[in-house]
C-alpha cells in the first residue's frame, strides 16, 4: 500500500464518521464491482477502499 502522508491521516482523524464517504456508498461501490467483474468480496472491498482513499486525499487537498 502506498504511504499516506501524516497530514492527511491527521485531517481524516478529525472528520466525523460518514463525512468523507458514507458507509452505504462504500457498500454500493463494493456491490457494483462484484456484479460487474464477478470477483470475490475481499477483492471488491480492496477496490472500494482504494476509491475511499482517493476521496480522502481529494477532500483533504480541497480543505487546505
Amino acid at each position: 500500500m502506498a504511504k499516506i502522508p501524516k497530514e492527511i491521516l491527521e485531517w481524516r482523524a478529525r472528520q466525523k464518521r460518514g463525512a468523507i464517504m458514507r458507509p452505504a456508498t462504500f457498500a454500493k461501490i463494493e456491490k457494483a464491482v462484484m456484479a460487474r467483474y464477478g470477483i470475490s468480496r475481499a477483492r471488491a472491498r480492496k477496490i472500494a477502499g482504494k476509491a475511499y482513499w482517493k476521496t480522502v486525499k481529494a477532500r483533504a487537498r480541497k480543505a487546505r
